[in-house]
């Protein structure tokens, strides 16, 4: 039994709004179609630090993994560049998300991919690259 909610909204204790929010910012992103709202991007690939690179790397493997091992009902769209380097991690301790993207066939594959195999205690995949590339992988761009 699924809930009667259309949306969710994360905010951790250390997000903050500063000024009020005069709309509904869930009727704003049924009314506008939007998937998936975040904070702000982490581009991962130009960072200096040896283990998000390391994490990035495994993290696209377990992607990689996940297409080769899927069906080819799973359709998704190319999200690395070139370089095999992810664009944009979403960094997510602030996001409103749509729970019937996060419920449809291809995103409930990605994730039950990822606990299954467990990879967030394994490859200590973190929640910020599962919600990138299932918004990557399975979103239409705005």
């Amino acid at each position: 039994q699924h809930c009667n909610y259309r949306y969710i909204l994360r905010m951790d204790s250390n997000s903050y709004l500063y000024s009020p929010i005069k709309y509904n910012i869930f009727d704003f992103a049924q009314t506008n179609n939007y998937q998936y709202s975040f904070r702000f991007c982490t581009p991962q690939s130009q960072s200096n630090n040896d283990n998000n690179n390391n994490q990035e790397e495994e993290g696209l493997a377990v992607w990689e993994e996940f297409i080769r091992s899927s069906s080819s009902d799973t359709t998704t769209r190319i999200v690395v560049d070139d370089d095999s380097k992810m664009n944009c991690l979403f960094y997510n301790p602030f996001f409103v998300a749509d729970l019937q993207f996060f419920l449809s066939r291809p995103v409930q594959r990605w994730l039950h991919f990822v606990d299954t195999g467990g990879y967030n205690y394994r490859n200590d995949l973190s929640p910020s690259f599962v919600h990138s590339m299932a918004v990557h992988g399975f979103s239409e761009d705005e």
